[in-house]
């Protein structure tokens, strides 16, 4: 079972990792092993935390969100509702498509790979191989970016379906789609903010989902004291990530991120594998 400091130490490093492109779910993984804390219902409880950071985003992009419910409720004109949306510059309609389709392909899969993501991925060797894997994806992302090309529904969703490589824990989900991004032409911060934003629906559904079974078994009156503080920890936690790597990325490319990734993978390899 987690106690108070193992819960305020893994809430803080879901906090920092999952908007920062090195994989929270990865460094959770090591966190566990370098530090013996308990795995046990660590996917459950990972998820929880990224609840936390779900709201997070929920709170970050809250003009955003609250645009999107007036453009579904209809309250507002169609060209004062359009106005609403400032922080990636579409209109609700092109946002909502975005959000939706864009969470379609990674939370079909995410279903398919539960069992899975539960047992072999979780595991210091394979967090190796798929940190590599996402350096190189961080390098030719950047290789080949354009950063000419606006953001539209159908860019958006592709960078949407890119989430689906982060079920792999050590390729993390804000690279993916951040490289994803600056594959598809968009800026480096246009890429974040839609990278972030996508992470609302599979972050706050799997968390969510997790969260209920928890409570379901009994095992969250259990730790859900010490779940609690790790949850607040990783939200606020998350909010300073997300303005840092926004503002990062406006003048810096990701190459720091993959170098640190590449070290990272031989030092997992050196002492913990």
């Amino acid at each position: 079972m987690l106690n108070f400091g193992q819960s305020i130490f893994l809430g803080a490093v879901q906090g920092l990792t999952e908007f920062i492109p090195v994989s929270s779910s990865g460094h959770l993984i090591i966190a566990r092993s370098v530090f013996n804390i308990s795995d046990a219902n660590g996917l459950s409880v990972d998820a929880v935390l990224q609840l936390a950071s779900a709201l997070t985003l929920l709170f970050y992009f809250r003009k955003d969100f609250v645009a999107l419910l007036k453009y579904i409720s209809g309250c507002f004109k169609t060209s004062q509702t359009q106005a609403d949306i400032s922080t990636m510059g579409v209109s609700p309609k092109t946002l909502l498509a975005i959000l939706v389709l864009g969470s379609l392909v990674p939370a079909i899969a995410g279903v398919f790979l539960e069992s899975t993501m539960e047992t072999v991925f979780r595991n210091s060797e394979f967090v190796v191989v798929t940190l590599v894997l996402g350096s190189i994806l961080f390098w030719t992302a950047e290789a080949h970016a354009a950063f000419d090309k606006p953001l539209t529904a159908k860019r958006g969703i592709f960078v949407g379906i890119f989430q689906t490589l982060a079920l792999l824990p050590g390729m993390s989900r804000a690279g993916a789609t951040i490289s994803g991004g600056l594959l598809l032409g968009l800026t480096r911060e246009t890429a974040a903010k839609i990278s972030f934003f996508l992470g609302f629906p599979l972050l706050f559904g799997s968390g969510l989902k997790k969260l209920l079974e928890l409570w379901q078994t009994g095992i969250l009156s259990a730790i859900g004291v010490e779940l609690l503080l790790g949850a607040v920890v990783s939200f606020l936690v998350g909010l300073a990530a997300i303005h840092w790597m926004i503002s990062f990325l406006k003048n810096h490319k990701l190459n720091a991120f993959a170098w640190y990734r590449v070290i990272l993978a031989v030092l997992i390899i050196a002492f913990a594998v």
